[in-house]
């Protein structure tokens, strides 16, 4: 019978990876194949997310995963039968603050899912919630989640002030 993980402790492992390259801060949780997290994983997210909104020189947060399949597909259900109650609900309020840290973050929040596998809830409210990150007028109609982002991106890249990608970033994120 092999042992309980010790599911409490931070990771010596880099579960969530950060880069910043002109003015974009790539966030990529780390854990293949299905990226779901952890105690340990939202541990490294928030500090990501306080990393870049405490960098002057970011002002896109790029948030995406690593493999093949998805995204993020949730909470890691190992976890959440090991641990007692208590924990459970300390991860559940962390993780929840976590992700309304970065909903809140006054930096535009991009969501980067290769599938629709990805986009479950707790992630998508971040996405659809972006339109504080660019003034909006009144008479401009609302839509939903990732119009909306598309659209806030398009104008964001109209910004005088806004970073320009290279060529080479473009081909190496696409």
């Amino acid at each position: 019978m092999s042992a309980v993980r010790d599911w409490t402790q931070a990771s010596a492992k880099t579960l969530v990876e950060y880069e910043v390259k002109e003015g974009v801060a790539w966030i990529r949780l780390s854990a293949p194949p299905a990226n779901t997290y952890t105690h340990a994983m939202m541990r490294q997210l928030d500090d990501a997310i306080l990393r870049a909104r405490f960098d002057n020189g970011v002002h896109v947060l790029v948030i995406t995963g690593a493999g093949e399949k998805f995204f993020c597909a949730g909470a890691n259900i190992q976890m959440l039968q090991e641990v007692d109650p208590t924990f459970k609900y300390q991860f559940c309020l962390h993780a929840n603050e976590t992700l309304t840290r970065l909903e809140q973050t006054p930096k535009l929040v991009i969501a980067a899912i290769a599938s629709a596998a990805g986009w479950r809830s707790p992630w998508r409210p971040i996405c659809a919630s972006r339109e504080k990150a660019m003034p909006r007028s009144d008479s401009r109609k609302s839509t939903s989640g990732c119009s909306r982002a598309l659209e806030e991106r398009s104008a964001w890249q109209e910004r005088s002030d806004a970073p320009k990608p290279s060529s080479s970033w473009s081909k190496e994120r696409t």
